[in-house]
């Protein structure tokens, strides 16, 4: 059992996600170079859009739904 969590410890420690920092309105303000690279796209590119419209069409709706449901307390 102790292998498995130190593991899954490991796995974590190098788990390197793609971050998109958004506005109180969803705008895009920043993201990591890791969301850079899944979205092929630069910063200047995707700063002061709308985070739906880097999703595809069929998500979308998706997606904002999750945003309007979601709460941060920051």
């Amino acid at each position: 059992m102790q292998m498995h969590l130190e593991s899954f410890q490991h796995k974590l420690e190098k788990f390197d996600p793609g971050m998109i920092w958004l506005d109180r309105g969803n705008r895009v303000m920043a993201l990591n170079v890791i969301a850079s690279r899944i979205l092929g796209v630069s910063v200047g590119q995707v700063v002061g859009s709308e985070v739906t419209q880097l999703h595809p069409e069929k998500s979308r709706r998706k997606v904002a739904f999750l945003l309007e449901s979601s709460s941060c307390p920051a």
